[in-house]
């Protein structure tokens, strides 16, 4: 009798350090956030050591900055979802304001500026038609954010928020019901290949 409670209380310990091991590692893959990164040149293509970025949250006028680096680049993680305008400013040289571009969850937006040379209260609006060539995104990774509103709007069977994965791009339902695909008929979809996705 004493023997069984030893063995089921290794197994117990067994199975809680499997456990503390394992689950986070299933969460690494988890981002409800971007990043932007970039590398700041002159005209000339040299890069801009000390060079200010400043990311602006449109809907919330939060504020992330960073100073580029000795190779010229910047990185900012951990960015909320949404519109943001960029400032790029170092003295000896013109401002660089982009136009507003959204940020969307677990995008990685590459951002390469160049300053041109002139004094720091001088602006330069970048196009709207130049930032579809400066922001490429850095991975192929996807993530899409689900408006409350298309949450309230679409009928749900059974009100089950996992549905929603579906609609979101790189999302591959799967099926553990017997047959040859999903229809109506099978016991229902089970589980869900997804990176990242985020409920607004």
């Amino acid at each position: 009798m004493k023997s069984a409670a030893v063995l089921l209380r290794s197994i117990m310990q067994t199975s809680m350090i499997l456990i503390l091991v394992l689950a986070p590692q299933a969460l690494l893959g988890q981002h409800t956030s971007g990043s932007v990164n970039g590398t700041v040149v002159d005209i000339q293509g040299r890069v801009i050591v000390g060079a200010a970025v400043t990311l602006t949250n449109q809907d919330t006028n939060v504020i992330s900055r960073v100073t580029t680096g000795g190779n010229g680049g910047f990185v900012l993680l951990n960015i909320a979802p949404g519109p943001y305008i960029a400032t790029i400013t170092k003295q000896g040289f013109s401002t660089v304001e982009t136009p507003v571009f959204n940020l969307t969850v677990d995008q990685a937006l590459t951002l390469n500026q160049t300053l041109p040379i002139g004094i720091a209260t001088e602006t330069v609006q970048v196009s709207a038609e130049t930032m579809s060539t400066l922001l490429q995104k850095s991975t192929s990774e996807l993530g899409t954010t689900i408006q409350a509103k298309e949450i309230q709007q679409l009928p749900l069977n059974g009100r089950n928020f996992t549905s929603l994965l579906i609609l979101s791009p790189g999302v591959t339902p799967v099926s553990t019901a017997q047959g040859s695909g999903i229809s109506t008929t099978d016991a229902g979809v089970s589980a869900t290949a997804v990176k990242a996705v985020s409920v607004a």
